[in-house]
């Protein structure tokens, strides 16, 4: 992505023009397609700027293996790279794909779908993240307040843990704060501390952390 003169467009490596500055706001490139906001109009192009999809969206996300998140209606579902709603509209927010699963938020809580939108995770989770290395991070589900009891002020913190690909508790939400996996370890915040742990819960001691960055955490 490039701007000029207020619009935007995209430029290839030599810094030359391939699709001019004429978008109020675009985003990078991802499975060949790329979102672009032209006034109140969002919708994809392909890399010689032609308009793809033949539709609009209310909102939507970049492609991550091979779907990518979009909003009709007020709910989310996914797009395949031909354009096609290939999981229905259903949820009230979704997060991109890794590792085969998608974090989708319902009614009653976080779950995940698969690629085909099939529910893997029962959608009941009071947070969930990406999957990395075969887990992510969630929180417990949110206990319903009693009759009459007031909501408490601000954002409450649920203690967080690691559940696996089919939501199962691999690392018990035990954690003030919790981060996805790199290279097999996450760093965890316990009792205002940091430490780092392995994928069955062994604390480990490093002298250097790994630097790589990994997936989205709740």
């Amino acid at each position: 992505p490039a701007g000029k003169g207020g619009r935007w467009g995209f430029v290839d490596p030599t810094g030359r023009w391939v699709i001019a500055p004429q978008f109020d706001d675009v985003w990078h490139f991802s499975a060949g397609a790329a979102r672009v906001q032209a006034g109140e109009r969002l919708y994809f192009v392909d890399r010689t700027g032609a308009r793809r999809f033949g539709r609009d969206f209310e909102h939507a996300d970049d492609f991550s293996e091979g779907r990518a998140g979009v909003s009709v209606q007020g709910r989310w579902g996914f797009i395949d790279a031909a354009g096609g709603l290939v999981i229905p509209p259903l949820w009230l927010q979704v997060r991109a794909f890794h590792e085969g699963r998608a974090a989708v938020r319902g009614p009653k809580g976080w779950g995940a779908v698969d690629l085909q939108g099939r529910i893997v995770v029962a959608p009941t989770l009071g947070a969930l993240g990406d999957f990395a290395g075969g887990l992510a991070v969630a929180s417990p589900p949110t206990p319903a307040a009693p009759p009459g009891a007031r909501a408490p002020a601000g954002r409450v913190r649920r203690p967080q843990g690691y559940v696996d690909r089919a939501g199962a508790w691999a690392i018990p939400a035990r954690f003030e704060q919790a981060t996805a996996f790199v290279a097999g370890l996450a760093r965890v915040v316990s009792g205002g501390r940091n430490s780092w742990i392995r994928k069955d819960g062994s604390a480990v001691t490093l002298r250097r952390a790994p630097s790589a960055a990994g997936p989205n955490t709740p």
